[in-house]
């Protein structure tokens, strides 16, 4: 599995060079970062068996793969009741500012 730019036709050369180290054929797949990112995040049935298996980096490292699929999975805020007061105060405030009426 490949992630970053390029294409098979970049990697002919290399690959047929790993197989011949491996003594077996490679099959790559090419994502782009953004396609990656997406499917991860869709929990894509290929990729989430993939990343549950021992990995072989070639270049990079365990580290910067984790780093890449926490992207994908972005934390969400969970806005508190004290968050919203607030914000409706300042709605409400806004609002009598702008001497708009009507119910928040």
């Amino acid at each position: 599995m490949i992630v970053g730019a390029g294409t098979l036709a970049d990697l002919a050369l290399p690959l047929r060079s790993l197989e011949g180290q491996l003594g077996r054929s490679v099959t790559p797949t090419l994502y782009t970062k953004i396609d990656f990112l997406k499917r991860v995040n869709e929990k894509n049935h290929f990729l989430t068996s993939v990343l549950k298996t021992e990995l072989l980096f070639l270049i990079g490292a365990a580290d910067d793969l984790a780093r890449l699929v926490k992207s994908a999975n972005p934390q969400v805020h969970k806005t508190s009741q004290r968050e919203m007061s607030d914000l409706r105060a300042v709605v409400k405030r806004d609002l009598a500012d702008a001497k708009i009426e009507g119910p928040l």
